[in-house]
């Protein structure tokens, strides 16, 4: 951040890349497009006791065929709670699966908490007066916020958050997590390894920087299926009128994009340079 000058008390902030394109940047590999195949609708409560045995019991058909010597399974809190009873009763479920936290319902749950920590703090009235955003209700809308967080990091980042603010169930399913995770490479050997560098799905190999979590995929099973029709229909239409189709970079490489993060970024800082300052000495 710098002076823009020396009479006038705005800021600039200069920003060359976003989130998406820095990351897009700094990747030099793109890994193999992820195969992603649906299962049957149970049409019953997933939490249900008869869906979670179904589940396990469909989970373990499909290991056995694929000759895998573990499975690794994902679900967001309230199926892990009740799919875990069942798995910690019976040896060869212990044994062959391993259960996780969803890598995208873990951090909203812990956005979550956060907004109602700070949502008084006078951040949500920077964001309004600013003109970033709109909808007052949505200022602190876990959606509207990203972050990642992994299962080795959950003992410091998703600590004192769940436990104060009204997440018991994510708090003390938390401790059982972290024992299970910290034990991994005693419990299923070799796996460790694959979850911290191989567990997301990769969407598609024209850009770098391009996986999602397992749970975030299923989240979006419906758009994903349906885009991606559209998608192969439109190329199929367009090579059939002779148009061809040309890749381009990504947009958040866009140098409007950019910018417009850029009068975002400095349009907050300008709003609370704006503000008078209660503590400051006159």
């Amino acid at each position: 951040m710098r002076p823009k000058s020396s009479i006038c008390p705005k800021h600039v902030v200069l920003i060359k890349k976003c989130w998406t394109g820095f990351n897009t940047v700094l990747c030099k590999e793109i890994p193999d497009v992820s195969r992603v195949g649906y299962l049957p609708v149970i049409d019953a409560s997933p939490t249900e006791y008869s869906t979670i045995n179904a589940i396990l019991e469909r989970s373990k058909e499909i290991t056995d065929k694929l000759e895998l010597k573990y499975a690794v399974l994902v679900f967001d809190e309230a199926v892990y709670a009740k799919i875990q009873q069942v798995r910690w009763k019976d040896k060869v479920l212990r044994n062959r699966f391993v259960v996780c936290l969803g890598e995208f319902h873990t951090p909203m749950t812990y956005l979550s908490a956060m907004s109602n920590i700070f949502e008084d703090g006078g951040l949500k009235d920077v964001f309004i007066e600013s003109g970033i955003v709109k909808d007052r209700s949505r200022v602190f809308s876990p959606e509207n916020i990203t972050t990642d967080v992994h299962p080795s990091h959950q003992r410091g980042k998703l600590g004192s958050p769940l436990d104060s603010i009204e997440r018991v169930n994510y708090a003390r399913n938390r401790s059982a997590y972290i024992l299970e995770m910290t034990a991994l490479e005693n419990m299923h050997p070799g796996i460790r390894q694959e979850l911290l560098s191989n567990f997301a799905v990769q969407r598609q190999d024209n850009h770098e920087f391009s996986a999602v979590a397992c749970d975030q995929t299923m989240e979006n099973e419906r758009w994903v299926l349906s885009q991606s029709e559209r998608a192969s229909i439109t190329r199929i239409c367009k090579d059939m009128a002779g148009m061809e189709c040309k890749p381009r970079t990504r947009k958040d490489l866009d140098d409007t994009k950019w910018k417009l993060h850029e009068k975002s970024v400095n349009d907050v800082v300008n709003t609370i340079l704006s503000m008078i300052n209660l503590f400051e000495t006159r």
